[in-house]
């Protein structure tokens, strides 16, 4: 896909990518806005994460390229064994201010519903407002409230939970 002259792809992850996964997970941006407070990538563990999800079938783990430079992954977990039902889980380690998370979510969505999924969720802290406004402008739904489930720095904030489902 081209976006703003920017050619933009998804590929599977390879182990080549530990270091770049590891470079997003120390980010702050992406530690306040997708993980825990005080998390320090582990790469032990990440290579081994890699590794697994290279050999095994219960997530699909894609790299967004831009320009064929790795800038963020988009991750979804099989929450069923008919792989219908996924829970979604996505980064951008840089380049945030732009469209690329929304061409690269539209497309790995379309290649979801195009296997079996019919349904993705995913969880967003309430203060992610770029992600809240990504969500709902691809159609996510809003479905419930995690509240005060998440804390950081102190504060504790609600997770709301979005999904979405096929047109058929």
């Amino acid at each position: 896909e081209r976006g703003d002259f920017m050619e933009i792809k998804l590929r599977p992850i390879k182990l080549d990518d530990l270091k770049h996964i590891c470079k997003w997970k120390s980010d702050p941006v992406v530690i306040k806005n997708a993980l825990e407070e005080g998390y320090i990538c582990d790469e032990q563990k990440q290579k081994e994460d890699i590794e697994e999800t290279i050999k095994s079938k219960s997530s699909i783990y894609t790299i967004i390229e831009c320009d064929q430079e790795p800038v963020g992954y988009i991750r979804a977990y099989w929450l069923d064994k008919e792989e219908s039902h996924a829970w979604l889980r996505c980064v951008l380690g840089e380049m945030r201010e732009n469209k690329i998370m929304t061409i690269a979510l539209l497309s790995f969505i379309d290649n979801l519903f195009d296997k079996n999924c019919k349904e993705i969720e995913c969880e967003v802290y309430e203060y992610n407002i770029p992600s809240i406004k990504l969500l709902d402008k691809i159609g996510f739904t809003k479905v419930g409230v995690k509240k005060a489930a998440h804390k950081f720095k102190g504060e504790y904030y609600d997770i709301f939970v979005y999904n979405l489902k096929t047109k058929c």
